[in-house]
């Protein structure tokens, strides 16, 4: 039996104010526990008071149907001309707020999240454009358009991601501004738990990226619960897959691959392809946290197959860091040294230069423990001005120049490269 929706999603439901969610339950009970009763007059649906609630709402189903059926093909043809558009085209393209008037459907606003969503690991920066364009366009949505309480839910979502492509792009508190709004319009949408679970885990995100994990954990699980509160298994099996990324974190890499194998049972991966990607690539990086680094060798063939079949350029690129790590670990420097200079140089070509900058120490490590120092000496050399050039946190660029003059020295050892690894990754996450 059914769960009775209380009094307060019925009146809810009964204005039209109700969430996407709400509806199709209340809907569904309705249907389902509409049962004939006998009575001297004849059968009476014990609900029939319902009916005119429900008359009207599925009036306007109907309505917004249509005017979604209308939307969707002007909104997929304006997205396909954004698409079009490389980031220097689309930067100056925002400038022009005036024109953001034409996307404010919530049919754009989601097409546009969706992008966000799809692009964010290949590439933050695009991401970050398009999510400021989607909050942009939320905001300008006209009352006729939703509810109040909907469009609240709209803008949630949008600021949502918005602050999640922020944090890829490690500036977290910029990030942490957008969660703020996006928590401010959860409170005032319709109470969805999709929505929700999708702000509560984009925070558990930026909490463990400050290195705030119990935070993060805390927020984790809060969003895997209101997945299950509407049965979405593979929302939930997502957030577990970032719970088992804590453990790593922590250095419990065994109870992250326990934590794994119940994500694998929870998604859908039909539905979400590159999720397999994921959670191979994070399979082998455990293995390899945990010192099993001979069967994490042997796994990076499949995670390679699934790169190349579901996952993005900068996927691959991340794979080839994991593999350069590995080879370290299992004391094959050589190729180490080669794997980590190709992903450091796609990463610096992207404009991701904490990232860049991390390979770049993990490098050094590699030459130091050969006994290269000159190779130390030069890449301190090309990373001070290249790094100082960029906006790259200033405690990062401390940290870098501390290196780099030991460097000079020739007085670097393996401590203070984690040292300053620390302090280098640390401030990427301010």
């Amino acid at each position: 039996m059914m769960k009775t929706p209380s009094s307060r999603i019925m009146t809810r439901f009964s204005r039209g104010d109700a969430s996407p969610t709400e509806s199709r339950n209340v809907v569904r009970w309705l249907l389902l526990s509409g049962e004939m009763t006998a009575t001297e007059e004849g059968a009476e649906s014990k609900h029939s008071r319902y009916d005119g609630v429900l008359q009207r709402a599925l009036g306007r189903a109907n309505t917004t149907q249509v005017r979604l059926e209308d939307e969707l093909p002007r909104a997929e043809s304006l997205l396909a001309h954004i698409d079009e558009m490389p980031n220097a085209a689309l930067a100056a393209a925002l400038a022009e707020l005036g024109a953001l008037a034409i996307f404010a459907t919530p049919s754009c606003s989601r097409l546009l999240t969706e992008r966000v969503a799809r692009t964010v690991t290949s590439d933050p920066k695009r991401a970050a454009l398009l999510a400021n364009l989607a909050t942009e366009a939320a905001a300008r949505i006209p009352e006729a358009r939703c509810s109040v309480h909907l469009a609240a839910d709209v803008r949630a979502t949008a600021w949502a991601h918005r602050a999640n492509a922020l944090r890829v792009g490690t500036n977290l508190s910029a990030a942490e501004e957008a969660l703020s709004r996006a928590a401010e319009l959860r409170a005032a949408g319709t109470g969805d738990p999709l929505v929700a679970a999708l702000v509560l885990s984009f925070e558990g995100l930026i909490r463990v990226d400050q290195r705030r994990f119990e935070e993060g954990l805390l927020c984790y699980r809060r969003a895997r619960r209101a997945a299950r509160r509407v049965g979405d298994r593979h929302l939930a099996g997502r957030i577990l897959i970032d719970e088992a990324n804590v453990f790593a974190n922590q250095g419990r890499d065994e109870e992250a691959i326990r934590l794994r194998e119940r994500a694998l049972a929870e998604i859908d991966v039909e539905a979400e392809p590159r999720l397999a990607l994921v959670l191979r690539h994070n399979l082998v990086s455990y293995l390899d946290g945990a010192g099993r680094h001979d069967e994490a060798w042997q796994g990076l063939e499949a995670a390679r197959t699934l790169a190349h079949e579901v996952g993005d350029s900068l996927d691959r690129v991340r794979l080839q860091w994991l593999e350069a790590r590995i080879a370290c670990h299992r004391g094959d420097l050589a190729h180490a040294e080669q794997q980590f200079v190709a992903a450091r140089d796609v990463f610096a070509g992207a404009e991701l230069w904490y990232d860049a900058a991390l390979i770049s120490l993990e490098l050094a490590e590699v030459y130091l423990s050969q006994g290269e120092t000159a190779k130390v000496k030069h890449l301190a050399a090309v990373l001070v001005p290249v790094f100082a050039a960029r906006d790259v946190h200033r405690e990062a660029q401390a940290a870098l120049r501390v290196f780099c003059k030991a460097a000079e020295a020739e007085t670097v050892g393996l401590a203070l490269i984690e040292s300053v690894r620390r302090d280098v990754e640390g401030a990427s996450k301010r």
